[in-house]
């Protein structure tokens, strides 16, 4: 078997080279700066000053969009699992609320934040403790929707019925 280097030079090769590198780093550099949106969800959130009489819990959803373009909120909602088995397996999942967002649909521009919010009710909390709830952003950036569990706080015991 012979091996031997042509040193002749091609010069449309290497424009093909040189073209290739500087597409590959542009691409690079455009991953780097994707979009990206943040999501938080807090559980036993009060409001102050109150927006009600009956001074509620609520369920926030915080958005906050760090990437470079414009985001579209679409949907705000919580799905319901009795475990995290049915959760891995997408079975017996449940749609519990989907919230109505004001002013729907939402544009986010990059470095804006959006808040939705959602009534904590004891069923709520009860799913929370118990199983595995979630909330959920769907948003026009991305084909997948945003899911993050929500935990909350077992309920407070009544000091007056509480053992000594």
């Amino acid at each position: 078997m012979d091996i031997s280097l042509s040193y002749n030079f091609d010069p449309l090769a290497s424009y093909a080279a040189i073209l290739s590198t500087i597409i590959a780093i542009w691409e690079f550099i455009k991953w780097r700066s994707r979009n990206e949106i943040e999501v938080l969800f807090c559980s036993d959130m009060v409001f102050v000053p109150p927006k009600d009489k009956n001074n509620l819990t609520y369920i926030v959803a915080n958005v906050t969009n760090k990437g470079q373009t414009a985001t579209t909120i679409t949907h705000f909602a919580l799905y319901y699992w009795k475990n995290k088995i049915d959760k891995f397996f997408k079975k017996n999942g449940k749609i519990v609320k989907n919230i109505p967002t004001n002013n729907s649909p939402n544009l986010i521009e990059p470095g804006q934040q959006w808040i939705g919010e959602a009534i904590q009710t004891k069923e709520l909390e009860h799913m929370a403790c118990e199983g595995c709830l979630y909330g959920v952003i769907v948003h026009s950036m991305g084909k997948k929707q945003i899911m993050k569990r929500i935990k909350t706080r077992p309920p407070k015991l009544n000091p007056a019925s509480s053992p000594r």
